[in-house]
């Protein structure tokens, strides 16, 4: 099983993103929350810690420390307003992340928690931790972030149609 580090930048200067904004549904986050809990398989989308034990584990080999995932997320996939496979500054695959404007508070409030606890967020693609960054440069402000990982272009491809794929309002 393949790794996958992710670290989160906040975007100084603008990226080409689609024209068209994603219009995914998927749950809302209350229902997310709810179906979290009921079906212990976790909807795609960015938690933050939780301080009680949940069905969702994760142990962080950087710190060698086990943390339980919110039930609750703070983003889902209906929050995405743009996904782009895309290259970091160094030539390195990443995925940019738009928020729509409604999301960018949530996650802005999330990574100033995580930021203070020096606690990871964690990315949740198809019920599974993908990613649990921590959050080291302060709050992300402005809606836009991206996701490092040490997937090839096609991996991370592949995984952004998987996101909207399970989240589209005309699922195939």
């Amino acid at each position: 099983m393949k790794k996958i580090i992710v670290l989160f930048l906040f975007f100084t200067s603008c990226s080409q993103f689609s024209k068209k904004d994603l219009q995914l549904n998927g749950p809302t986050i209350e229902e997310a929350e709810l179906l979290n809990r009921t079906n212990e398989k976790y909807v795609d989308g960015i938690y933050s810690v939780s301080e009680f034990e949940s069905s969702l584990e994760y142990f962080n080999e950087f710190d060698n420390k086990n943390y339980f995932v919110n039930y609750r997320p703070v983003i889902v996939a209906q929050n995405f307003k743009n996904l782009k496979n895309d290259l970091d500054i160094m030539g390195r695959s990443v995925i940019s992340v738009e928020l729509h404007k409604n999301a960018h508070d949530k996650l802005f409030k999330a990574t100033e928690v995580a930021f203070q606890n020096r606690t990871p967020v964690f990315i949740v693609i198809e019920g599974k931790v993908i990613s649990a960054p921590v959050v080291n440069g302060g709050p992300i402000s402005g809606g836009r972030l991206q996701i490092s990982t040490n997937l090839t272009k096609e991996e991370n491809r592949k995984l952004i149609e998987v996101i909207i794929k399970r989240n589209s309002k005309n699922k195939k």
